[in-house]
């Protein structure tokens, strides 16, 4: 078992499961191994932002498309549902 996870961005939201963290930044997320602070799963795409809707049983992400540095308001939201780890019900 780790003692400290370290990220290299900045952190906006973090989500604590049974064997790992997921920590959530504005252009994805990335999830390590609270064993060995391996990293077990990542999102990262600069051409969108991220971010965090719910984690009580279904970890769920809304994210949009960035157009010339900002965002649109007319452009779509996209969700998603994070699957996989132990918390997926």
């Amino acid at each position: 078992m780790v003692s400290q996870l370290t990220f290299d961005f900045v952190v906006d939201s973090i989500v604590c499961l049974p064997d790992s963290v997921l920590a959530f930044h504005k252009h994805g997320m990335q999830g390590k191994s609270l064993r060995n602070g391996e990293v077990t799963q990542e999102i990262k795409d600069m051409s969108r932002t991220y971010r965090l809707l719910g984690s009580d049983k279904v970890v769920a992400l809304e994210s949009q498309l960035l157009r010339t540095g900002s965002l649109g308001s007319e452009e779509g939201h996209d969700l998603y549902i994070l699957a996989g780890h132990e918390a997926s019900y």
